[in-house]
């Protein structure tokens, strides 16, 4: 892959005021701030200043597309990518060109609607699980619980069981604990003036280094535990221990697949679902609509409620690459070496593209206009769209619909963000559960 060049940005794009590594300090402390302030500028690319690097953050649509969809002109070498990869190994998220072609195509199939036919019920089975916790001790009376916590149990039993056919057991909590870890310590770690600090003898990178090896060791676990559950069919963890088992990949191979399964296939789903209930929690007239039509027969309401859900907390709220050649950006040509942002979460609230971009409103999904239907990418674009985009919003479907029909939910506010690997809540999503009968037949 090609190193990153130190050349001269170009003048003639607007940029974010600051000296010359400020936009690296303000990417640690509050990026998402950063990000809305290059979006209010109102031009298709901005400018960052990284010191002798230059980035750009590109906030139109059809530049995205200009960037990502060729997929020859970029690759994943921006200092945040380098990191995950030390975390995650060589896996599906951190590969690049023909390795991860490979891996793509070894993992799609599983990831078609035809290879997810018994999903449905398994997601509502540990849905029902998770709402018969909440209930606790008084079904009657109202509950308080993190939504957070539960939606993180549920979506990672269903991603063992569908995809690594077993269950994580104990384990379950050793995963979470080690990805608070990670995530927590991810943004300080690649916006640090001095790459690679996480390999230094720190106290907070000792604690990554730890939670990581305890992800890894997690892994080691998963995999022996499917091995000895029954032949090695069914399920991708059962392709990719084969395909270990013959030579197709290496051990180091199948352990990063399985942490970037982790991650990707369960804290993702996790946020989006709470970020949504905890949305219709505070906007009951919403909430009303969704569970009528619910109660109907009708999955639209939720639907849309859950793309708004995506849109204003989009998972994967960023994009990041690095320029392997001369990216041709439209506005001006982002030079060999430089970084480049896809920005998703100030896209999706930029005034240019949406109306009353910060309200919540389910109902602009009926119907998009053409440039918001561009503006709204909560899965990724171009060749590296998110594979589990169905696998989620099955999930997320069957989950929502089965917490609001079994509850009113109510909460005080929507909870802070926290822009990390993934943008999850920031601290528990308290929510108050009061009990609802059943629809009338």
């Amino acid at each position: 892959m090609p190193t990153t060049a130190l050349v001269a940005p170009s003048p003639s794009v607007a940029r974010v005021p600051g000296w010359p590594w400020s936009h690296l300090l303000r990417m640690r402390n509050d990026p998402l701030a950063l990000m809305a302030e290059g979006a209010r500028l109102g031009t298709d690319v901005v400018r960052l200043s990284f010191g002798t690097i230059p980035a750009y953050v590109l906030y139109a649509p059809e530049v995205v597309h200009r960037a990502l969809v060729p997929g020859d002109t970029v690759w994943k070498g921006t200092r945040g990518s380098k990191l995950l990869r030390r975390i995650l190994g060589p896996g599906l998220l951190t590969t690049e060109a023909l390795v991860w072609r490979d891996r793509r195509r070894r993992a799609q199939g599983r990831f078609r609607h035809e290879a997810l036919l018994a999903m449905p019920g398994i997601v509502q089975r540990h849905a029902d699980r998770m709402i018969a916790d909440w209930r606790g001790a008084d079904p009657a009376g109202p509950a308080e619980v993190d939504a957070m916590a539960g939606f993180s149990r549920l979506a990672l039993s269903v991603v063992c069981e569908v995809l690594f056919g077993i269950d994580p057991g104990e384990d379950a909590a050793r995963v979470h604990a080690a990805l608070d870890e990670v995530l927590a310590g991810f943004l300080w770690m690649m916006t640090f003036p001095i790459e690679g600090v996480d390999q230094w003898p720190l106290p907070a990178s000792r604690r990554h280094r730890a939670a990581v090896e305890e992800l890894r060791a997690v892994v080691q676990r998963l995999i022996a535990r499917r091995r000895e559950a029954g032949p090695l069919e069914g399920d991708l963890l059962a392709d990719w221990i084969r395909a270990a088992d013959e030579g197709a990949l290496s051990q180091e191979d199948l352990s990063a697949e399985v942490v970037t399964m982790l991650l990707a296939g369960h804290e993702t789903t996790a946020n989006a679902m709470s970020f949504t209930l905890a949305l219709l929690a505070t906007h009951p007239e919403e909430q009303d609509k969704v569970r009528a039509g619910l109660d109907a027969g009708d999955n639209g309401p939720l639907e849309r409620a859950f793309n708004e859900g995506l849109r204003l907390y989009p998972p994967a709220w960023v994009l990041a690459r690095a320029a392997s050649g001369e990216v041709d950006l439209g506005p001006t040509v982002a030079p060999k070496g430089s970084f480049l942002f896809i920005p998703i979460a100030a896209i999706h609230r930029d005034p240019r593209w949406w109306t009353d971009p910060d309200t919540f409103r389910p109902d602009r999904h009926l119907a998009l206009s053409p440039a918001a239907r561009a503006a709204f990418f909560p899965f990724g674009t171009g060749p590296r769209r998110c594979i589990g985009e169905h696998f989620a919003r099955t999930e997320a479907r069957i989950a929502l619909a089965g917490v609001l029909r079994a509850f009113e939910v109510t909460t005080e506010r929507v909870p802070d963000a926290m822009p990390t690997v993934t943008l999850r809540p920031r601290g528990p999503v308290r929510l108050t559960l009061r009990p609802r009968p059943a629809p009338a037949a």
